[in-house]
């Protein structure tokens, strides 16, 4: 499950918005109550932003010790909180945690969440994929899965042999990942029968390729 973000900026620095976030998270445990009527066991969040790049430091502190909590509640409940990927402020105006590798990993290991891995939002960091899948190691506990130009978050299904994302379905497969992936598709572009189509083509490709080795 994607815990809601829009209103929830979990890095504000505001009293009177951290109050309405307060009541937004008894929100939030009330849809990981909800999850875990249906036997779900995975809540994805996203860490907010700094108002100004300029308090990056002291934000992140900040939403260290409110994921630290929150990730404690989520335990309670049955609940991995796990800490998605975001992509950075171009204009460097605002901060977007955790926009860098480095910081994603950093909160990951002191907040004791796991990690959501959104591969698209890491081709627009310039990361290698690869590199950091394998970084992660035991963090990584779901995928969020869609290909893009490298400039912008599109959404789309990987096009063909040049796609950024060739081989990471792949990988996943090799480490035993047993995570969800989440096809994070762009809905105006493509049917449920493209998405289904292009999923059972992927799984036959990944198969005769094992069968070759």
């Amino acid at each position: 499950m994607h815990l809601p973000f829009h209103d929830l900026n979990f890095a504000t620095p505001d009293i009177t918005v951290w109050n309405h976030t307060n009541h937004t998270e008894k929100v939030l445990i009330e849809w990981m109550k909800k999850l875990r009527e249906y036997e779900g066991v995975h809540a994805t969040l996203h860490g907010g932003y700094a108002w100004a790049s300029e308090e990056r430091d002291e934000t992140i502190e900040k939403v260290k010790k409110r994921l630290t909590a929150m990730a404690a509640i989520a335990a309670e409940l049955g609940v991995e909180l796990l800490l998605e990927n975001l992509i950075a402020d171009r204009l460097n105006y605002s901060h977007h945690i955790a926009s860098h590798f480095s910081e994603w990993k950093s909160l990951l290991d002191e907040a004791n969440v796991k990690a959501c891995l959104d591969v698209g939002h890491l081709l627009v960091m310039k990361e290698n994929i690869e590199d950091v899948i394998a970084k992660l190691g035991g963090l990584l506990a779901a995928v969020h899965y869609s290909d893009n130009d490298g400039a912008s978050d599109l959404h789309l299904l990987p096009d063909g042999k040049n796609s950024a994302v060739n081989g990471v379905l792949e990988m996943l497969q090799q480490m035993n990942f047993k995570g969800p992936i989440v096809y994070e598709l762009n809905p105006y572009r493509y049917s449920l029968q493209d998405i289904l189509h292009y999923v059972s083509e992927e799984k036959i490709a990944i198969c005769l390729k094992n069968r070759k080795v």
